[in-house]
């Protein structure tokens, strides 16, 4: 999943009121727009309240051995 991903999940759940969906949540009204807007990445927080977590993968860039 992209961030852009992210941040459209967090738009459907916030609905018409970001500002209830931060609250009802116990997150800062900054950090969500702040993450809204790009400026930072989704904490444990905002992951958590899509029902989400952060994983990493690696991936080699070409097929290795040919």
């Amino acid at each position: 999943m992209t961030l852009d991903e992210v941040r459209e999940a967090l738009r459907r759940e916030a609905g018409d009121s970001v500002y209830a969906w931060a609250k009802s949540n116990r997150i800062s009204l900054g950090y969500v727009y702040d993450f809204m807007s790009g400026a930072k990445l989704p904490g444990n927080k905002i992951l958590s309240a899509l029902g989400m977590e952060k994983r990493i993968e690696y991936e080699y860039k070409e097929p290795i051995g040919e």
